[in-house]
């Protein structure tokens, strides 16, 4: 044949990986068979894992989330209560999410050190944040 053996092989492993059987190109001996049977073990779990992987991307949802550029200071019975607005722009509900507030403040000691102080805000989970529409 005129086709070299480098390409001959390449489409003989093409075939097996992609399609899981031998195409144009088959083998004549035992241990031809042999390669092929597990090349062909290999072509299904590469499949399954590329597959999986593709699948669990579009199942998996993503958040977006958008953030008020305005907030407001009020009390809630009693209580001084900073209030934001919080949108979901998939237009899915999430349910159970998660939100976290860390506020930043400059803090100055009694010996003129001054640093960014980290404190964690409490806040109200919802059970669910709709979409915005």
């Amino acid at each position: 044949s005129d086709v070299p053996n480098a390409l001959l092989a390449l489409r003989f492993a093409a075939s097996h990986i992609l399609m899981m059987s031998f195409g144009t190109v088959m083998p004549s001996t035992d241990g031809g068979y042999l390669v092929a049977f597990f090349s062909m073990l290999v072509g299904v779990v590469v499949n399954a894992f590329v597959f999986s992987a593709v699948v669990s991307k579009f199942q998996s949802p993503q958040k977006d989330i958008v953030w008020t550029t305005r907030s407001i200071m009020s009390r809630r019975d009693g209580v001084p209560t900073f209030m934001v607005r919080v949108g979901n722009l998939r237009c899915h509900t999430l349910y159970n999410p998660v939100i976290r507030v860390t506020l930043l403040s400059r803090h100055v000691t009694k010996e003129g050190e001054g640093f960014m102080k980290k404190e964690v805000v409490e806040v109200m989970q919802p059970a669910t944040v709709s979409g915005v529409h």
